[in-house]
Formats: C-alpha cells, sequence, structure tokens
C-alpha cells in the first residue's frame, strides 16, 4: 500500500513545487492513516512541514470533542502542528437556510484554503477508493453526465487525495499492521445520510458480484476522465472556431456532434452565468441549435439561434419589468419609466436649427411636436405596433421591421417609441416615422432624450 501511495502523489504530481501539507484529520481511519504515512515519508517526499487540521463541527456534542481531543493528543505526542477550528454549523446552517452537509463542507474548505495560504502548502484529505465508488454510484442514481461519473479527482487545484486509489480495507489493514488507533463517527454507522446507504446495502451487494469492485471503478474513472478531457477540450476548440460577432455562428455549432454540442453549451452555461445545468436544459438548448429556434430555461436565460448566431442571454433588462407601462407625452417634461428617466423639450423651428447645427443627434431624437396630441405615448413595443421610418417608403409591423433590422432579441422589448394607438413616431435608435418627421412647414419641434437611472448615459 506504502508503493500504491507514493505511486499515486508521483503520477498526479500531487505536491508540486510545494513542501508543505496541511492535512484534514478527522481522527477517522482515512485520516489518521493519511497523517502516519505522510510523517513517515516525509525525507522522501522531500515534506518540509506537516500541519495537521480539525475542524469540530458542533453536530455530535461530546463524541466530537472526544474526536478535537483525540487528534490534538496524537499530534502533541508526534511533535505534528495542530490547527483547530470550532464551529457551530447546525447554527449558520439555520441563518443561511442551507444544508447541514453544505455548510459543514464549505466552512471545512474554507478554512483549509486559509491555512494553505497561511503555511505555503497544499491540503490533503483522505478520500479513498470507497469514497470515490459511493460518489460514482450517487451520481450515476441521478442521471449524472459523463463528468459526475468520474468521481472525486485525485487533485483539483490545491486538494490533493494521495488515498484515491486505496480502498477503505487496505486502509484499516494498515492502521492494525501499524498499531495506529483511531475513532470512529457514530453518524457513520446509521442509515440517516445517502452515502451511508450506498455504503452498508449497495457497495457490499457490488463486492460480492466483484471483491474488487473499488479498484475496477478506480479504472473505469480514470478511462472516463480521459474521455471527458478529451472531449472538453475539443468543444472548447469547437467555440473558438463558432466565435463571431455577437454570439457564435449557429451553422459551425450545427455540424457538431451532440457529444461536444452538450458540452460547448455547458462550458458556455458555466462560465457566463454559473450554472450547472442538468440534462433536459442541455438537450432543450442544443435542440434550439439545431432547429435554429429560441428556448427559454431557468433563471431567465434564453438561447437564441434562429439569427444564423447563436446566444445565451439573461433576460433581466430593468427598463422592461414594468410590462406595457407608458406615460403621456403631452405637456410633459420629463418621465420615469422602466428604469429611464426620458427628457422632453419643445423648440421652436430656428431654435431647432440652430441647436442642430452643433447636435447630429436632434435630427434622430426630435419629432414635429404639431402632431403631438393627449393620446401620445411614451411606452414599450405591444402587439399590433406600426412603423413607417423616414424616407424609407415602406409601412411594416414593428416586430417585422426590428427582425429585419437585426434588433436582438433580448433588446427588442426595452426599446421605447412614442406612439399613438398603434402608430409609432418615434423608436429609439431608429429616429421618427414619415408623418412624425421635421418639415419646413414644421413651428415646433419635440426633442428626447433617453438616460439610464443606473448609469446616467444617453441614448
Amino acid at each position: 500500500m506504502r508503493n500504491k501511495i507514493l505511486n499515486t502523489i508521483r503520477r498526479y504530481n500531487m505536491l508540486g513545487d510545494s513542501s508543505n501539507i496541511v492535512v484534514a484529520v478527522s481522527g477517522g481511519a482515512d485520516s489518521m492513516c493519511l497523517l502516519h504515512f505522510l510523517c513517515g515519508a516525509k525525507d522522501e517526499l522531500k515534506i518540509n512541514r506537516i500541519i495537521a487540521a480539525h475542524v469540530n463541527h458542533n453536530i455530535r456534542g461530546e463524541e466530537a470533542k472526544r474526536d478535537e481531543l483525540f487528534v490534538k493528543d496524537f499530534c502533541d505526542k508526534n511533535n505534528i502542528r495542530f490547527e483547530f477550528l470550532d464551529v457551530d454549523i447546525p447554527e449558520i446552517a439555520k441563518i443561511n437556510k442551507t444544508g447541514t452537509e453544505e455548510t459543514a463542507r464549505n466552512i471545512r474548505y474554507d478554512y483549509f484554503t486559509s491555512l494553505c495560504e497561511k503555511y505555503n502548502a497544499v491540503a490533503a484529505t483522505a478520500h479513498n477508493a470507497n469514497d470515490n465508488a459511493e460518489t460514482v454510484i450517487y451520481n450515476l442514481s441521478r442521471g449524472s453526465a459523463l463528468k459526475g461519473l468520474c468521481g472525486i479527482p485525485p487533485k483539483r487545484d490545491f486538494i490533493i487525495r494521495p488515498l484515491i486509489e486505496c480502498s477503505r480495507e487496505e486502509i484499516e489493514d494498515y492502521c492494525r499492521e501499524n498499531r495506529l488507533s483511531y475513532v470512529t463517527d457514530s453518524t457513520n454507522l446509521t442509515d440517516d445520510y445517502t452515502r451511508n446507504k450506498i455504503r452498508h446495502s449497495v457497495l457490499p451487494v457490488l463486492k460480492e458480484l466483484n471483491s474488487a469492485f473499488e479498484h475496477s471503478i478506480t479504472r473505469t474513472v480514470q478511462t472516463l476522465k480521459n474521455d471527458e478531457s478529451f472531449l472538453s477540450r475539443l468543444a472548447e476548440e469547437e467555440l473558438a472556431r463558432a466565435k463571431t460577432d455577437g454570439g457564435y455562428c449557429v451553422k459551425a455549432l450545427q455540424r457538431l456532434d451532440i457529444a461536444v454540442l452538450s458540452r460547448a453549451v455547458i462550458i458556455l452555461l458555466s462560465r457566463d452565468f454559473d450554472i450547472q445545468p442538468d440534462y433536459d436544459t442541455v438537450m432543450s438548448i442544443c435542440g434550439a441549435v439545431n432547429s435554429s429556434s429560441r428556448v427559454r430555461i431557468k433563471n431567465g436565460i434564453c438561447a437564441d439561434a434562429n439569427s444564423g448566431i447563436f446566444r445565451l442571454y439573461k433576460l433581466s433588462d430593468n427598463r422592461n419589468k414594468g410590462g406595457n407601462a407608458c406615460a403621456a407625452v403631452f405637456g410633459c417634461e420629463k418621465a420615469q419609466l422602466n428604469g429611464v428617466t426620458v427628457e422632453f423639450s419643445v423648440l421652436d423651428k430656428k431654435e431647432f436649427d440652430k441647436a442642430a447645427k452643433f447636435n447630429n443627434l436632434l435630427f434622430k431624437n426630435s419629432v414635429d411636436y404639431d402632431i403631438i396630441n393627449a393620446v401620445t405615448v411614451i411606452r414599450t413595443r405591444k402587439t399590433g405596433d406600426m412603423f413607417t421610418p423616414k424616407n424609407r417608403r415602406f409601412t411594416k409591423s414593428l416586430k417585422k421591421f426590428l427582425i429585419d433590422e437585426k434588433v436582438l432579441s433580448e433588446k427588442r422589448d426595452s426599446l421605447l417609441l412614442l406612439a399613438q394607438e398603434n402608430e409609432v413616431l418615434w423608436l429609439e435608435g431608429f429616429g421618427c416615422s414619415q408623418r412624425a418627421g421635421v418639415t419646413k412647414n414644421t413651428e415646433r419641434v419635440l426633442t428626447v432624450t433617453v438616460k439610464q437611472n443606473s448609469s446616467g448615459e444617453n441614448n
């Protein structure tokens, strides 16, 4: 077993450039085995310093205190630096409204991170082949993708797992051979947790079929990791090739095998939105890509491939949260509408002509005030809106006009417009309609200025 651990450490270059190791020690057989082994291999591995780190979660009362004192006593007798964290996990979980196991894990790893920074070290945990098998079975039961079936990584960032290829039986044999005492967590003996049910009921049956089941899983997991690494790297390369202005070329994505396309989708969701999607979500987005369509998924995320460019975006524009909120224009100087401020100014024609010499945007953001009446409003689009752009000699539904002008779908609902019933007189970013345009016969001109409340930028 000693050679197996050494080979694992070397194969994955676990120590890297670090010569210090923070060892997570609960007091159980796995962590005591790990601590004892590393102390014995200190010279061979060129380890400078070993620090034992123990966390009392205050979940098991006196038993947890017993574990703490046990680990401290071992460290004192063997001249090992002992670091300790006492934290009330149940109380923190209650305050944060998170699960006890999730809270405990986050607290532990935050603590290990702080110790690694303090000692310029890596952190070693005692996960073993049985833990890996349990994780694979658990993820399989949940319908996990290939990445989830790769189990526990031997090394990730600053976390290393030297015992990941050793079975629990081998670890217990090591403890017996080296007369190494350890404590037993009583919660491991019950079936209150999912992992314990797998450990007590599922693994024994699988071991009846194959006595070396844990080692078989270890080999399978390594093969799956190699496949997952290759496919993910290929997906990254294809995304880079498909990248274009505003998103990714749909035709390029449609040529990809589903195994690569699905990973590309996962990469984008994870990287851009910090989302780890489920199978149905990924397949739904892949379907949108292959059918050049649009689909909304969880958290307000929209996947759009209907314009030849694939984009993922979040429908969270504050300007449209009020739906079709509107404000009257006649006699109005300023309106607050869907997260923006709209300012109106009325100039006589001579004032307008003079100002326009120094501000070309006035031409785009002005209408003939003489046609403004009591029913004229400023709002966002709604069904039935029609627009006749100035000097374009056609009338279209606003929906078709925005599509033809290739306005991104996520932007269409936030554009402001001046309207009388369903007639659009002015459209943000495009200017006025043919009827509302300023002419030589215009006596007064209405100018429109849109300001984002959050940033104060003029549109």
